[in-house]
């Protein structure tokens, strides 16, 4: 995961804001009330998650059924939601240009979430659908990828290891932890995995463990793996035949170091770190 600034855009301030652009005045009236309780649901959550409870704040529930409950009794679930769609993320309202601040935020647009593809979209880090007064708090909207979006969907913690790795309280970028292995399949192949620093809490070691599976990102680091080393393929055969395994391990070594010294925990570091010391494979175990 990728580390991001905190915004610092109070929730209160971004709901009015928000808000002001509401024609019907009953609704926005309602709605205006209702800030005070959006400003409690924020600070509220950002003292959970400093202590990594945030599974224990309470929640709502948007289904066809119940779409019209209140929130606190003021406005319901739906009309909460729609501050969102219609007052936050709709091109041309104050709050897109919030929105857009926030998309801009990862270095070379890279998702936070998989730490490799392109940001698109914001996604609630607790769901919209389950804690509507969150719904345009700063703290809880975290620039991400349409894919990694999608298969959190309306997930929510039911425990503190269910809490996804947080980019803005959570910083786990400069000390390794995700590792890979050479595959002697035909062709080669990298599989990927999680291995904590020992002196890491329990706690934080499944939270990084359930943020890896949970994204599936041993699929995706697999797949990107096998392009590259079909990439390699002929720079590596070259190396081989003309000056030896040194050569080839060698070359290795530097792309595991300048990929290194870019981030600690890309799959480009664990990948070429297990290339470079694999035995097999460095005598030729790439050759297809």
């Amino acid at each position: 995961m990728w580390v991001l600034p905190k915004p610092t855009d109070d929730a209160k301030t971004v709901f009015l804001d928000c808000i002001s652009i509401i024609q019907d005045k009953a609704l926005k009236k309602r709605l205006e009330h209702s800030a005070h309780d959006v400003a409690d649901a924020a600070v509220r959550y950002e003292a959970k998650v400093a202590s990594n409870k945030l599974y224990t704040l309470p929640r709502n529930k948007s289904t066809k059924a119940n779409k019209d409950i209140r929130v606190l009794g003021l406005v319901t679930i739906s009309e909460m939601k729609a501050v969102y769609t219609n007052c936050f993320a709709l091109r041309g309202t104050k709050g897109r240009v919030l929105y857009d601040k926030i998309l801009a935020q990862p270095k070379n647009s890279k998702c936070p979430y998989c730490f490799h593809r392109q940001v698109s979209t914001i996604d609630h880090y607790l769901s919209k659908a389950y804690y509507p007064l969150l719904c345009v708090a700063p703290v809880n909207l975290i620039p991400c990828c349409k894919d990694c979006n999608f298969t959190l969907g309306s997930k929510y913690p039911k425990q503190a290891e269910d809490e996804l790795l947080h980019p803005y309280f959570d910083n786990v970028e400069n000390e390794l932890w995700l590792k890979a292995k050479v595959e002697r399949t035909t062709p080669v192949s990298v599989s990927f995995y999680v291995s904590c620093p020992n002196h890491w809490d329990g706690l934080l070691k499944d939270r990084v463990k359930h943020h890896f599976d949970c994204l599936a990102l041993n699929s995706l680091y697999s797949a990107e793996a096998a392009n590259e080393l079909t990439n390699l393929n002929y720079l590596l055969s070259n190396l081989l035949s003309t000056v030896g395994r040194s050569a080839v391990m060698d070359i290795l070594k530097e792309m595991r170091n300048s990929r290194r010294s870019a981030h600690v925990n890309s799959w480009q570091t664990a990948m070429y770190t297990a290339l470079a010391k694999d035995v097999w494979f460095c005598e030729g175990g790439f050759v297809v």
